[in-house]
């Protein structure tokens, strides 16, 4: 319980800057989920840890003091994303080609 203020101070931060918690959704071609696809979140100065999809092909993106602009997906067997602007509403999809 002693982290219990950083994170409460976090999300007053977060709720006072008027942000939103915004999701990425990995999925191939057919529209199927794509789970553990690896998703890097980007702003403009610098690229963060990346993060794993769950089952369900989501992974929810972290609170950043800089804005998030870009994630870059990536998952063995597909296509590389390159970088897909994050969507204002606070949904992204990504669909990933298979390579061939």
């Amino acid at each position: 319980m002693r982290y219990a203020p950083i994170i409460i101070a976090v999300c007053f931060a977060a709720v006072l800057s008027g942000c939103a918690l915004k999701s990425v959704l990995v999925i191939d071609a057919m529209k199927r989920p794509i789970r553990e696809s690896k998703v890097e979140p980007i702003t403009q100065s610098m690229n963060l840890p990346i993060l794993m999809t769950d089952e369900t092909g989501i992974v929810m993106l972290p609170y950043s003091p800089q804005k998030i602009e870009w994630v870059s997906v990536t998952k063995d067997g597909f296509t590389h994303s390159g970088q897909i602007p994050v969507d204002t509403s606070g949904h992204t999809v990504v669909i990933l080609q298979q390579s061939k």
